[in-house]
């Protein structure tokens, strides 16, 4: 942040007082030109440059590369002779949780700190020459920006089938498979910007009164209020999200034994389950005070926020 303070200048030629007062009750900068005798010139000029600049930027760049598998299958019980064949296998679970939050910009910005001046050409003497000026400048510049490329590739498998109980000769033939679960989740909450720019413009006043015959009294003042924001933000997002949950594909082939309810073959599997879930939050502006995100947003900002007042 640029900043650059109240310069106050005088010039004078021939008798001068001139006064600066700070008077709280209305203005915070006072200029006088007061009590000077006959025939005198004096000149006054009170010069306000205040600049104040603010600029923030992200950029993110973010790959995430994910697979992950969960195997309880792929069992063989083959060519076994006499008693039971049995295949039983746990749950195969699969979770995976992606979740990217990039670029945040948050800025407060107040500056109405001496914007007040009263100018005053008072009690001078006859013939005298009286010139009062104020330049005032403020310029207020916000800048915020943000650029984001995500790119997600997510794959999540679960199996618990793919078993084989072939070829056996005598007892029971049992495959049992667990669950096959595979949970996904992805979410990318990238660009947000607040900006707050609580700069007050100018409130100037001029007095000229009680001077001498034939004298001259001349108050100009020169204003210049600039406020400008600016908040951009750009995201590229690419999202690939597989999930394969399996618990069938399973083979009880060529037994040789009596089928009957005493000496089943059975195949039994368990659920197949695929949940995905995928949440793009981006790109969001905000000016103003008092000023909220025109969305949810849980992030904490404590640590994000830049007060200049």
């Amino acid at each position: 942040m640029n900043f650059t303070k109240k310069i106050i200048s005088a010039i004078a030629t021939g008798s001068l007082v001139m006064q600066l007062l700070v008077t709280p009750a209305f203005a915070s900068t006072v200029l006088q030109i007061s009590g000077n005798g006959a025939n005198t010139t004096s000149t006054a000029t009170v010069t306000s440059n205040t600049t104040t600049a603010v600029t923030q930027s992200n950029s993110a760049n973010i790959n995430n590369d994910i697979d992950a598998d969960s195997d309880s299958g792929n069992n063989s019980a083959i060519e076994n002779t006499g008693g039971d064949v049995r295949i039983l296998t746990g749950d195969a679970s699969t979770g995976i949780r992606v979740e990217n939050v990039a670029n945040k910009n948050s800025a407060s910005v107040a500056c109405c700190e001496n914007s007040d001046t009263l100018l005053r050409i008072l009690g001078n003497g006859a013939n005298s020459t009286n010139a009062s000026t104020a330049d005032l400048r403020n310029t207020n510049v916000l800048t915020q920006d943000n650029s984001a490329d995500v790119h997600n590739d997510v794959d999540a498998d679960a199996k618990s089938g793919k078993n084989d109980a072939n070829e056996n000769v005598g007892g029971d033939v049992l495959i049992d498979t667990g669950d096959a679960i595979a949970d996904l989740g992805i979410v990318n909450r990238l660009n947000f910007n607040r900006a707050a720019l609580d700069c007050c413009g100018f409130d100037i006043a001029g007095v000229i009164s009680d001077n001498g015959a034939q004298s001259t009294g001349d108050i100009t003042s020169s204003l210049d209020d600039l406020k400008v924001i600016t908040q951009s933000s750009a995201a590229g997002l690419d999202n690939s999200a597989d999930a394969d949950p399996t618990s069938g594909k399973n083979d009880a082939d060529a037994h040789t034994a009596a089928i009957s309810i005493i000496d089943p073959v059975t195949i039994r599997t368990g659920d197949a389950i695929s949940e995905v879930e995928v949440a793009n939050l981006t790109n969001g502006n905000s000016v103003g005070i008092p000023f909220e995100l025109p969305f949810e947003f849980d992030f904490d900002w404590t640590d994000l926020s830049i007060w200049w007042i």
